[in-house]
């Protein structure tokens, strides 16, 4: 079932396990909220077209991948004939 049906059913469950839910009670749910994707978020895209995949632009993107330490990204970047989707 859902985390909100187990805390429903809490004393259906033995009583070590139950325990052990009630005291990370909070955590759950801040977990499943932060887990829980918000399909009502405002977003503001100026165009559609500013939403096309484009080619990367390799002179911005390559100091902010070696920055960050993304290497493979980097590779793929940086190699010619890489697909940006492979």
């Amino acid at each position: 079932g859902s985390i909100d049906g187990i805390f429903e059913n809490i004393g259906l469950i033995k009583s070590t396990t139950a325990k052990k839910l009630e005291e990370s009670r909070e955590q759950t749910f801040l977990s499943k909220k932060l887990a829980t994707i918000r399909k009502d978020a405002p977003v503001e895209i100026p165009e559609l077209a500013a939403l096309a995949v484009r080619t990367p632009d390799a002179a911005l993107l390559g100091p902010f991948f070696t920055k960050l330490g993304f290497t493979s990204l980097l590779r793929r970047l940086t190699e010619p004939n890489s697909s940006p989707q492979s």
